[in-house]
């Protein structure tokens, strides 16, 4: 059982504002204005870490004396994650205790057949979740805080997981020191474009026309990554971006060589159990226009975001169609023009009741990757982005969040995330391409979505022009 207590609200939201730890394992922030910002999450130390092996596809279930358990097919490890969440609904926050963690786009290709051209570049894994026992919730909304945990030992192997979370704080704390001195010594370091110059990224987009043309696709998403040596320590840097631009799905997640620190946008999927069942929602975000004056009445009339936004909406419903229940989806919100720190979006809710016989598995391989940076028919599309994007996407464009001990689900688009790791710090961006997308306004495009990464990096004087100029 959960045990579920109210807390002060001020020292929660002071805990909320402090300084990240460079220990921190995981943070959930929700942040800035909107009706979608409502849940952050400072959870306890982990006891456990489930992680996938991006290259040989092993997952291993740690503890803090090492590996306990481990499965050569990742979709049955990701079975057993959700096996144990067999709580209760409850009140309280949506989150209690339970994993949180990230899926890498390249799950995908576990469900559908799309080639193996791109290079994996990235040492990250495909997928890694972490279970922690507690924490402190805050519900922006209501203006109330929490104090959660598990009661008795909580979950663990055996009865010593306190010790053994003890053992494992101490020991991320080395490898946090060990990171904050690597980036200190490369701070001030310039983007470097390995994988696209501006010319190319262009002709990538002008060729996904001619795919649409041909009848391919509707439209496809293409991205492209920014690299750079680390010029800070991950939770530094995330500090700079959570408090600078705060955004509605926000996240911190660190392993002992890696982090991801995103700042999206995108609500990929929420569950929420109740009496009847389990409700189920996505958010896809389509349409992009930079915050000033007249902008967003422009997006607003823009025929062009409208039926790009509309494409996808009608794949989130069929992907929703194949796992809820007969007659349960529709969409709930058409198209909402939604303002965030630096940027408007376009986005729409399609909602359905999932059917009983459906798991963690069968939904993944039913809606992931998300439809909005994929694009339309998502197989065909997805097989586009293998042959166009030099290198493999990795976290970017996976899903980040939570799976509750009691079966409260919800999961960002990894969309605005700054990943890093052995080699440095990588940020991927991209744009949705349409019949009518211009390749220039595309290429602008993705570095409107890149400013507030850009900025927490360091990098403001990063310009269109040196990156027209800069390697391919």
């Amino acid at each position: 059982m959960i045990a579920v207590e109210p807390m002060d609200l001020a020292e929660a939201q002071a805990l909320l504002s402090s300084p990240t730890e460079a220990n921190c394992a995981a943070r959930l922030d929700s942040g800035g204005a909107g009706r979608w910002a409502r849940w952050s999450y400072l959870p306890d130390p982990p006891v456990l870490r489930l992680t996938c092996d991006a290259q040989t596809r092993v997952t291993r279930l740690r503890d803090a004396g090492g590996v306990v358990l481990a499965w050569d097919d990742p979709l049955a490890a990701l079975a057993w994650m959700e096996a144990q969440c067999t709580e209760a609904p409850a009140g309280g926050p949506p989150f209690k205790c339970g994993w949180i963690g990230f899926l890498g786009y390249d799950l995908g290709r576990l469900f559908e057949a799309i080639g193996q051209s791109a290079a994996e570049h990235l040492t990250v894994p495909l997928f890694d979740f972490t279970w922690h026992n507690g924490g402190v919730a805050v519900d922006h909304s209501e203006g109330r805080a929490y104090r959660t945990r598990a009661c008795g030992a909580g979950f663990g192997l055996d009865p010593g997981t306190s010790v053994q979370a003890e053992a494992c704080t101490t020991r991320r704390i080395a490898q946090a020191e060990a990171c904050t001195t690597t980036g200190a010594a490369v701070c001030g370091a310039g983007f470097s474009l390995h994988e696209f110059s501006r010319d190319a990224y262009e002709a990538a987009v002008a060729r996904v026309i001619e795919y649409i043309a041909a009848g391919d696709i509707f439209q496809a998403n293409l991205s492209q990554r920014f690299s750079a040596p680390l010029p800070d320590a991950p939770h530094v840097i995330y500090d700079r971006l959570r408090r600078q631009f705060p955004a509605w799905f926000g996240a911190y997640l660190r392993g002992d060589d890696w982090a991801l620190l995103s700042n999206s946008p995108e609500l990929f999927l929420r569950i929420t159990p109740h009496a009847g069942g389990r409700h189920v929602i996505t958010r896809p975000i389509k349409g992009t226009r930079p915050v000033g004056p007249g902008m967003r009445a422009e997006l607003a009339g823009s025929i062009k975001d409208q039926a790009e936004l509309n494409m996808i909406v009608d794949l989130e419903r069929n992907d929703l169609g194949r796992i809820c229940r007969i007659g349960s989806v529709r969409v709930v919100e058409p198209r909402v023009i939604e303002a965030h720190p630096t940027v408007y979006h376009g986005a729409a809710t399609i909602a359905g009741e999932l059917r009983d016989d459906v798991g963690l598995v069968d939904l993944l391989a039913a809606t992931f990757p998300g439809g909005s940076v994929t694009g339309a028919p998502k197989i065909r599309a997805m097989q586009i982005i293998e042959e166009l994007e030099p290198v493999r996407r990795g976290p970017y464009c996976g899903a980040i969040g939570y799976l509750s001990s009691d079966g409260h689900m919800q999961l960002n688009i990894a969309i605005r995330t700054i990943i890093v790791d052995k080699s440095g710090v990588h940020v991927s961006v991209g744009g949705g391409i349409v019949a009518d997308s211009v390749p220039a306004d595309e290429y602008e495009e993705t570095l409107v979505k890149a400013q507030a990464m850009f900025a927490a990096l360091g990098m403001e004087q990063f310009t269109t022009k040196t990156q027209r100029h800069e390697g391919a």
